[in-house]
């Protein structure tokens, strides 16, 4: 009889040990991640020698920047503590390096939409791409945008015609050089939010097209 009773208090603590360390550890690490980058700007650690601004000006850069790259290379971990979690996590971080980089309202509301849209984008492409080999594939696809879009926005900046307007390919194709420029000047520029649109938009119909596919195999049987 004791035999036979003491497995069960041992498989509810077992399973109410998974449900939150799949749910919180995720949320956990993604808080330090914040708090890491935050206090680079906060105890103005400088990065790099002429930087040509104090550090503190440079920690919305910095918070952007993490957010999209580590946010990206991380997403499939992520999607354990839920979006929304994310997104009201990411948001006062954002916030605060906005105050430490002295970012006008305006131009900080963008960069926060711009950076809720790719984290809502991120969440799409979780739902839909159940699989661990294909969430790997989008992880690769993603870090291709996200860390080769800097190097072509570089080039084109240092190389190309200094002329050619803001909104030319390379920068609609990388979120990461968009969104700091946005945040780094004052005029408000929408289609700088048109790479993180188009991953909201592409991760919609990935989601819409797994539900169908779904519902196709479920009526097929």
């Amino acid at each position: 009889m004791d035999h036979d009773r003491r497995p069960l208090p041992n498989i509810a603590a077992a399973l109410y040990n998974s449900s939150v360390n799949t749910r919180w550890r995720p949320l956990l690490a993604w808080l330090a991640i914040q708090l890491a980058v935050l206090s680079i700007g906060a105890i103005r650690l400088p990065l790099w020698a002429r930087s040509g601004r104090q550090p503190q000006y440079l920690a919305l850069p910095e918070v952007i920047i993490a957010d999209i790259a580590i946010g990206t290379l991380v997403f499939p971990m992520l999607k354990r503590a839920g979006g929304l979690s994310i997104v009201l996590v990411t948001l006062p971080f954002l916030q605060l390096a906005g105050i430490l980089s002295a970012t006008p309202a305006a131009p900080l509301i963008w960069v926060e939409i711009g950076v809720v849209l790719w984290q809502v984008g991120l969440s799409l492409w979780s739902a839909a791409v159940r699989s661990t080999h294909d969430q790997m594939v989008i992880v690769a696809i993603l870090s291709c945008i996200v860390i080769g879009g800097p190097i072509a926005s570089y080039l084109v900046r240092e190389f190309g015609d200094s002329s050619e307007p803001v909104w030319q390919m390379p920068v609609i194709c990388d979120p990461i050089t968009s969104l700091v420029r946005q945040g780094l000047q004052s005029g408000l520029s929408p289609i700088l939010l048109v790479s993180p649109t188009l991953l909201v938009l592409a991760g919609s119909v990935a989601v819409a097209f797994w539900k169908n596919k779904s519902r196709r195999a479920k009526l097929s049987t």
